[in-house]
């Protein structure tokens, strides 16, 4: 567990050096384009729904979103991480509960590496393209809603980005948007090509749902691939149509 999180330490401090020197390299330029996807669209709030430890708030913060941001982590472990990095920023506050299609108590399988863990039990597809995904203990969390949340903060749908890293649950948390979704100005979330996550909605179902509340795909990245060279997640921003 201490490797793994080492080298997502590592790979932390890459991405953020790579976008304070401005250089468009893989990953790195990502955060930048979503900070300003933000800001041409005129999001002054992120819910950053699966937040682990923070990386994604942190780094959008760097790449020059300046607006608000709600972080969303159950497990306890992350929490408390998130939790510490978030309390210097005034315009950053993080929570300790997941978001999902209803509010209630879940499950947790929590992964060995931390930011595979899942409200879903995890695949061996997964476990074989990466073994730190396997899983290591349960943890009963609170489940709240994006509809609960932007109703709670008192926010404006149209000018709020939502992003969703759950891990095979992207689909539940867009259901807890309510009618409400059709109004989010962005969708930033990782999509998955091949089942890593039992039950999970692959690309197919989540493209059409984002497409049918009126949504097209802006942007995708590709994040995670197997062994041998199949794509297995990506990231995906998608956007309304902009009208004349």
């Amino acid at each position: 567990m201490r490797r793994a999180a080492s080298r997502e330490t590592t790979k932390q401090l890459i991405r953020r050096s790579l976008i304070r020197t401005n250089l468009e390299v893989q990953r790195g330029s990502s955060y930048r384009n979503i900070a300003t996807l933000a800001r041409a669209r005129g999001c002054n709030l992120i819910l950053d729904v699966g937040a682990n430890e923070g990386q994604f708030a942190e780094l959008v913060r760097f790449a020059g979103f300046d607006g608000q941001i709600h972080s969303y982590e159950p497990l306890s472990e992350a929490f408390a991480k998130l939790d510490r990095l978030s309390k210097p920023d005034p315009m950053w506050e993080s929570h300790n509960y997941a978001l999902g299609a209803d509010a209630g108590g879940a499950q947790i399988n929590v992964a060995d590496n931390s930011y595979s863990s899942s409200l879903r039990p995890m695949t061996n597809d997964l476990i074989d393209a990466a073994p730190g995904a396997r899983p290591i203990a349960v943890e009963e969390v609170r489940v709240g809603t994006v509809r609960d949340e932007l109703a709670r903060l008192d926010a404006a749908p149209e000018r709020t980005l939502l992003k969703v890293d759950t891990q095979g649950f992207e689909r539940e948390v867009l259901r807890g948007a309510g009618d409400s979704l059709g109004s989010i100005a962005v969708v930033h979330l990782e999509i998955s090509f091949a089942l890593l996550y039992d039950g999970q909605a692959l690309f197919d179902e989540m493209h059409a749902l984002l497409l049918g509340a009126g949504f097209e795909l802006w942007s995708m990245m590709p994040s995670f691939y197997a062994r041998d060279g199949q794509m297995l997640q990506a990231d995906g921003t998608y956007v309304h149509p902009v009208t004349e």
